[in-house]
Parts: C-alpha cells; sequence; structure tokens
C-alpha cells in the first residue's frame, strides 16, 4: 500500500524546509539512462505475511546491464521485510523505501523519544502494531497533541495521510521494526538510512536507504496521483498512462513487466517503478545537501526530496 497524495503540487509548503517540484528530473533530463548498478526501489507493505512472503511488497531494480527488474514478494523464491533488510545488506545500493520513516515531532515529545533510535525500540518493543498505536494515541490524547499531527514533509508536499493513519500505521510501524532496527544495528560502515546518520554522503559505497513517496513523484511529474488504485477500466488506463510516461522518461520497463504492473489493481508494482524516478535524482543529491536535511529533520521526522 503506498500513500494517498493531497491536491496539486507546490513548490514550498509548511516550515522549517522546503520540497520542490521544478527540479525534479529523469533520466531524459540529464542525456543518460543508466543508473547505478543494484539499485532498487521498493513499494512496502505493513501487511500479514505468510512463511516470509509478502505479496504486497514489490522491488523495482535498475542495473545498467540488463534494465529495470520488477519483483513481487510473493514470487519463487519470495520475501518478506526481513528479507528485504537482508537484501539490502547484502546487495548494497541506494534503496528508496515507501514508508514514513519517522514520527511527527511534536508527537515523539509526547512520547518520550529523544532520538530516532528510541523510536525504533519503540517499534521494536511488540509484535503487534496495532497495541503500539493504540498504546500511543492515548497518550497523545492525555498530552493535547492531535492524533493526525503530520511531519514537516507531510504538510510540504501536501500529504492527506499521516504517520500513524489507519490505513498506515502497520507499514509505519512495521517498517521501523522489521527493517530499520536490523538495518541500525548493522551501522552505518554497512548501510546509511538518511538524513538520520551523519555520513550523508549517498555516493559512497555500501547500502543507502531514503524513504519515498510515489503520490509526490508522480505530481511533481504532472500525472494524476488518484484513481489508479481501483480494478476498474478507468483505473487500468490511468496505470498504462503512467508505464507509458516511465518508458518514454528513458526507464526500460520491459514489455512483460509492463503488463505486469497494469494488471496490478492495487497499484504498488506501479508504485514500485514510480520511485524509479525519484530514486534517480536522490542518488544525484549531494552530501551537503542531505547533511542541511539532516539538521533541519534528521533529528526524528527523516525527509526525502523528490
Amino acid at each position: 500500500m503506498a500513500r494517498g497524495g493531497g491536491p496539486g503540487c507546490t513548490g514550498r509548503a509548511g516550515t522549517g524546509g522546503s520540497a520542490g517540484c521544478a527540479d525534479l528530473g529523469g533520466p531524459d533530463d540529464h542525456g543518460s539512462r543508466e543508473a547505478r548498478a543494484a539499485d532498487p526501489w521498493v513499494d512496502f507493505s505493513g501487511g500479514r505475511e505468510v512463511a516470509g512472503r509478502n505479496g504486497k511488497i514489490w522491488i523495482a531494480s535498475w542495473h545498467p546491464d540488463d534494465g529495470v527488474v520488477l519483483e513481487c514478494g510473493a514470487d519463487e523464491p519470495g520475501f518478506g521485510r526481513a528479507g528485504l533488510a537482508e537484501r539490502i545488506l547484502n546487495d548494497g545500493g541506494i534503496w528508496v523505501l515507501d514508508f514514513p520513516f519517522g514520527p511527527p515531532a511534536p508527537v515523539a515529545v509526547a512520547a518520550g523519544w529523544a532520538t530516532w533510535r528510541d523510536y525504533l525500540q519503540w517499534c521494536d518493543s511488540s509484535a503487534d502494531a496495532t497495541t503500539l498505536r493504540d498504546g500511543l494515541r492515548g497518550i497523545l490524547d492525555e498530552g493535547g497533541v492531535r492524533w493526525s499531527t503530520r511531519r514537516t514533509i507531510d504538510r510540504a508536499v501536501e500529504a492527506t495521510w499521516f504517520p500513524f493513519f489507519e490505513q498506515l500505521y502497520r507499514q509505519t510501524i512495521t517498517g521501523a521494526r522489521d527493517v530499520h532496527c536490523t538495518l541500525a544495528e548493522a551501522g552505518a560502515d554497512m548501510v546509511r538510512i538518511l538524513p538520520f546518520d551523519a555520513n550523508a554522503d549517498a555516493g559512497r559505497g555500501g547500502a543507502v536507504v531514503v524513504e519515498g513517496f510515489p503520490g509526490w513523484t508522480l505530481r511533481c511529474r504532472g500525472l494524476d496521483a488518484v484513481g489508479y488504485k481501483q480494478g476498474d477500466d478507468a483505473a487500468g488506463k490511468q496505470r498504462l498512462a503512467i508505464v507509458n510516461h516511465l518508458r518514454a522518461s528513458g526507464i526500460p520497463v520491459s514489455d512483460a513487466d509492463a503488463r505486469r504492473a497494469v494488471d496490478d489493481a492495487e497499484g504498488d508494482a506501479v508504485d514500485a517503478l514510480v520511485l524509479l524516478l525519484a530514486a534517480y535524482r536522490t542518488s544525484r543529491r549531494t552530501a551537503s545537501e542531505w547533511l542541511e536535511a539532516r539538521r533541519l529533520h534528521g533529528g526524528m521526522e527523516g525527509w526525502f526530496f523528490d
């Protein structure tokens, strides 16, 4: 499941930072259609897993030699959230994951999380995401903090959802618990989760993990981010239009993967492919840009650019 988007696209919104559309390019804007090797982009799910498989997690990888490869967690041999974390550590590259990386700052204050690692520990304190969500809601009610509080980045991109929204909280909590906790334990020499880790150089070796939001990337490309996650003919035509836009932008999606993405009525396969555009730009952000994002937002909430 991917997050919903708000109306339109604004260059600046919210406080403490900006999220611009104008500079979001793609392979066609840079005269090159080649991405770094082993750079994958993931549409993420907090849904129930069976035998370590999660059919709601899709990975789109862009390898210069092989083109784009689209995978689903239900494919053979299959993978789930734990397998995703293991793959990130083993494969390296730049990974863009579609779930909120941190909580809103006022929520963190009310919950007593002084650092992002404190937040991870909370996410890892129970196997039941709903129990954690309900307990947190009680704490916020007592502290007078609105349950619907959004992060700076959520306001900046006009997202209508917030990290613990009913349709999103499982992704938020299980992503931190089953993926981020494993990666954080491995250490920054193996993987850097941006903007939280101090070493913000996305061009260095090893794995780099950043947050993405397909709805925002679609709007930045002038595409409709609402309505393609349905089973009717209109939604199918919209998914086809998105895939055709990606291919016209220079992303080498095969005919077979294009058909598979269009046929996925839930839109998760399309989301994974859309994040290829975000990751292309993310991979070209400078260390100073990430360090500035860390200064403004990296203490707790997280941030993404494209």
